[in-house]
């Protein structure tokens, strides 16, 4: 990755944006008012990368997670350890893969490793706030059980109704926590309006007409 970074400052340093032609990036949502153009797109890659690099001395209150595994196993992890800092787990993925490299039965298969800085006692991802649409129901047919549901959202920035969508940190029911009605941050409270149509305590054409008369926040006084 270092070599990387240097090879990308380089050209970043060398070439102007013109000199990268008009040609872009897209992004994964959103239109063309989005998009940034190729140089910018190495500059902020260069950024993440040179951050993600720092984080790895960043011991405090952190612990770094290492696992080594097979590429047929479809993402399916192996011998996850926990490690109070970057040398360790490093080193520890050094002598699993030297495991299969002495390995006459192992030595060729493909395996690729991971090291994931978690930061202790609180959420190591950007905490969202969301409303169930209704109860999980379980399938009837085992191969489509799944442990995801999308959580309704309000997003106070933009005055825009959203929900989750499939995305691993948000939609996973494992890592939903319950949150009270005291613990709600200010720029969230709208949730509640969400949660009383839902539960069939106000109807939706009145949430829809309050919020087209920008009047949102009259009606929390209700609830």
């Amino acid at each position: 990755m270092e070599e990387k970074i240097e090879a990308l400052q380089y050209l970043a340093n060398r070439y102007t944006a013109d000199e990268f032609k008009e040609e872009t990036i897209w992004p994964l949502y959103g239109d063309e008012r989005d998009l940034s153009s190729f140089r910018e797109v190495v500059i902020e890659t260069v950024r993440i990368w040179k951050e993600a690099l720092e984080a790895r001395f960043e011991t405090e209150g952190t612990v770094f997670e290492a696992s080594l595994c097979e590429q047929e196993c479809s993402g399916q992890r192996k011998n996850c350890q926990y490690f109070s800092s970057y040398e360790k787990a490093w080193e520890y993925l050094l002598k699993e893969k030297q495991e299969y490299l002495d390995d006459e039965d192992l030595k060729y298969v493909k395996t690729f490793a991971s090291i994931e800085r978690i930061k202790m006692d609180f959420p190591h991802v950007e905490v969202h706030y969301g409303i169930f649409s209704g109860e999980w129901k379980k399938t009837e047919e085992p191969w489509r059980i799944h442990m995801f549901a999308s959580l309704e959202m309000y997003i106070e920035e933009r005055a825009d109704f959203d929900y989750t969508d499939g995305d691993p940190y948000w939609d996973d029911v494992l890592g939903f926590s319950f949150c009270t009605d005291e613990e709600l941050p200010e720029n969230e409270q709208v949730l509640k309006l969400i949660r009383a149509v839902r539960k069939g305590e106000m109807d939706f054409y009145t949430l829809l007409h309050k919020f087209g008369r920008g009047e949102l926040k009259q009606m929390l006084k209700w609830f």
